[in-house]
């Protein structure tokens, strides 16, 4: 199914609410699947990962999706855990990986380098552009 612009807006204005857990997880996975084009069935939650003691959020494709309730609080756990769970898998594919913590209304890519979790980029939700949630 195609996101309508209607619908862009909705799943935007509830995101920049910073809603659950649950719900951000459920609207970051329709923006995937409606707004990206993934396919339903490539988004696998809760990606259990021994070697790194946790599982992770989602995982679609080569990027790790991890779900906060509050990034400003909780950011130095995402951090933690992405510190853990990067270079599994980097280790277990030989892929690289990119990883975006969020809670809805915060973003923040990272990637591993020189054995440590390296911020990309911070993104803030926008109401009034939805669209630029999807770049």
């Amino acid at each position: 199914m195609a996101l309508t612009t209607e619908r862009l807006f909705e799943l935007v204005e509830e995101l920049s609410r910073q809603p659950k857990h649950e719900a951000v997880r459920t609207h970051v996975c329709a923006l995937l699947t409606e707004g990206l084009g993934a396919e339903l069935c490539a988004v696998k939650h809760e990606k259990r990962v021994v070697e790194a003691r946790g599982r992770i959020d989602a995982l679609l494709g080569r990027t790790i999706l991890e779900f906060k309730s509050d990034y400003k609080r909780e950011r130095r756990d995402a951090i933690e855990e992405l510190g853990r769970y990067l270079p599994e898998r980097e280790q277990a594919t030989g892929d690289r990986f990119v990883a975006v913590a969020t809670d809805g209304r915060y973003c923040e890519a990272f990637k591993w380098r020189d054995n440590a979790v390296f911020s990309l980029r911070e993104y803030t939700t926008d109401k009034t552009n939805p669209e630029a949630l999807l770049s």
